[in-house]
This record gives structure tokens, C-alpha cells and sequence, in this order.
């Protein structure tokens, strides 16, 4: 291990993976910290803009995501009965990709983590948690525990990268800022569709449970169901219910 690094980075999703990448790119001493020993594979975003893919260009992954996502994509929303009230397209980029994208976030992630392995100039921690954070006049320390030892790792600069439900900002006492809604919703990724779907984000008000589809490439489709407030998340996330949410109106079985 690097005795010190300029960088810091904790958490190795797609925000954490990118930074890295982009800093040791730049020739920066990056050590990026991870408690997993796999990269995710957990339903999460699903859209992708063109800014995004310069980036991702820039990092040599952008031809792979394409390979794997449905481009070019608009969105659709219907009423009562399927009837259609709004079809709408981003307009088209200027940065040579497409302006919007249907994509896997599991793909992506995996896409990056394998370039992060592989990167000769990024020192990448895997199965390592970040336990405290400390902080005085000549830089940040960060302990991490990799199996059943403990290290502090030294740099100038830390940057936090580790979700939703950050130890990296808990650590430091920095609130999260922002808002989320109030509706709860079940987010299923569905493999093997057989039936072809046109390239919109279709959006469903349909008088009995609001509802999402999203289709991919090669027989994806993500399909997303609002939660009524008596309904128990646990209890509607159980195989069973996800199977009585999406047959027979998605699966015939």
C-alpha cells in the first residue's frame, strides 16, 4: 500500500469508481476504498445523459455501456384506459452522444470496476470498510479494516463517495441536503422480455396503481409500482407479491 496519497476516495459505485478513475488518470495518488468485493447489482438508475457519456468516453467504457443500453430514447405518459396524453424527446445533443439512454446500472458498475482493477496508477481496496475518520492540520486518516486488520490510511484530501447512507458523512457531521418524495415505490428489473417495446420511458396513471416501464436491450425491462400508505413494504417485496404485481399484465407466468 501507498505509504500517503493526495486522494482518498471511499465508496466504489459509479460516482466513487469515476472519480478515481478520473484522478489517477490525471496522474493523481488515488487510493480508492471499498467494502465490497464485488461491484453491485442492485436495481437503481436507469437513465443516462449525453454529459454523462463524455465522461464515460473519456474513461473508455462509453462503446461498452452503448453495446448494452437502448439510445436515443423519449418518454410517454398515459391516462385512464392507455390512452396516450404526452409523448415527449430530449432534443438532440451536441456532444455526440445520445441525448438520452436506457441503461444498466449493475453493467455500468461492473464496466468501471474492471477498469479500476486494472489501472496501473489506482491503488483500489476491495473488501475494505472505512471504520473512523480523522482529520488535523496535515491532512485526513482514515482507518479500514480488510479482514482482520486494521489500517490508517493517510491523504490531503478525502472525498466520500459511499451512498445514500454514508459513513463518510456521518463521520464528518455533514447533514444531507435536499428532499425526497413521499410515495414509496417497488422497483422490479425483469430479464427474458419477450415482448419488443418501442424506446420510450412509459409512464402509468391508470386509476388503480401508478406504475412505471422502462424498457432496455436484450429482454430488459425495468417496471416500477407505487405503494399505497397501508401498504407494508416487506410483505409487497415478497416474491409471491412482485409475482401477482407482474403477471398477468407483463409475464404470461
Amino acid at each position: 500500500m501507498t505509504a500517503r496519497r493526495d486522494v482518498l476516495v471511499v465508496g466504489a459505485g459509479p460516482i466513487g469508481l469515476v472519480a478515481a478513475l478520473l484522478l489517477a488518470d490525471a496522474g493523481v495518488r488515488t487510493t480508492l476504498v471499498e467494502k465490497e468485493s464485488e461491484p453491485g447489482d442492485l436495481p437503481r438508475a436507469i437513465s443516462l445523459q449525453d454529459e454523462s457519456f463524455r465522461t464515460l468516453e473519456q474513461l473508455g467504457v462509453a462503446d461498452a455501456l452503448k453495446a448494452e443500453s437502448l439510445l436515443d430514447t423519449g418518454s410517454r405518459y398515459f391516462g385512464l384506459g392507455g390512452r396516450l396524453l404526452l409523448e415527449a424527446r430530449p432534443v438532440a445533443s451536441r456532444l455526440g452522444h445520445p441525448a438520452k439512454t436506457q441503461f444498466d446500472q449493475p453493467i455500468l458498475e461492473r464496466l468501471l470496476w474492471e477498469r479500476a482493477v486494472a489501472h496501473e496508477g489506482l491503488e483500489f481496496l476491495r473488501d475494505a470498510e472505512a471504520t473512523v475518520i480523522t482529520q488535523d492540520s496535515d491532512g485526513i486518516g482514515v482507518t479500514v479494516t480488510i479482514g482482520e486488520k486494521t489500517q490508517t490510511l493517510t491523504a490531503d484530501w478525502l472525498i466520500g463517495a459511499d451512498g445514500g447512507r454514508s459513513f463518510t458523512r456521518r463521520a464528518v457531521g455533514i447533514d444531507l441536503a435536499g428532499t425526497t418524495q413521499p410515495q414509496r415505490w417497488i422497483v422490479v428489473d425483469l430479464h427474458n422480455e419477450p415482448c419488443a417495446r418501442d424506446p420510450f420511458a412509459e409512464f402509468h396513471g391508470d386509476g388503480e396503481r401508478p406504475y412505471v416501464l422502462v424498457p432496455g436491450v436484450k429482454g430488459r425491462l425495468r417496471i416500477e409500482f407505487m405503494l399505497f400508505d397501508d401498504e407494508d413494504p416487506d410483505e409487497m417485496t415478497t416474491p409471491e407479491r412482485i409475482r401477482a404485481l407482474v403477471v398477468p399484465r407483463f409475464r404470461a407466468e
